[in-house]
């Protein structure tokens, strides 16, 4: 048998990391949690982080397509999913418009990032928010 390597992570959720302010995000998690399993109207986000070693191959997109089309859609019945990511982060953005998202806002100087990751004390970055919606997405 061989040995396994890590390649990365998909993160499917109902957590609504783009709302910032925390009273809004309990809010809507609340609502979004309540309505019935499987129903058409609830809200999902995803998010990846591919190793470094395997970046920029394609990876994400070539899991997170087949993830949509073979298990997403047909088992749980999603219609809605989300993402979020850095302003600055446009291989994320790439990945997910390969994957049939489109871009639909961005919140300017929404979070600081701490210096260990940035080099920059007190540095905010903009956040972007992708849609994708089951009617309109073509994967």
């Amino acid at each position: 048998m061989g040995e396994g390597k890590f390649i990365g992570l998909v993160a499917f959720r109902r957590e609504f990391l783009m709302i910032l302010d925390e009273e809004e995000r309990v809010k809507v998690k609340g609502t979004n949690d309540a309505l019935e399993a499987g129903g058409a109207g609830i809200q999902w986000e995803i998010g990846f982080h591919p190793s470094p070693t395997c970046r920029g191959r394609d990876i994400i997109p070539a899991a997170v397509r087949p993830l949509i089309n073979v298990f997403l859609v047909p088992h749980m019945n999603v219609h809605i999913m989300t993402a979020a990511l850095f302003e600055e982060n446009i291989a994320s953005r790439k990945v997910l418009e390969k994957c049939g998202f489109l871009f639909e806002e961005l919140v300017a100087d929404a979070i600081e990032l701490p210096e260990s990751k940035t080099g920059v004390e007190e540095k905010n970055v903009g956040i972007g928010r992708m849609r994708w919606d089951r009617n309109a997405a073509i994967v």
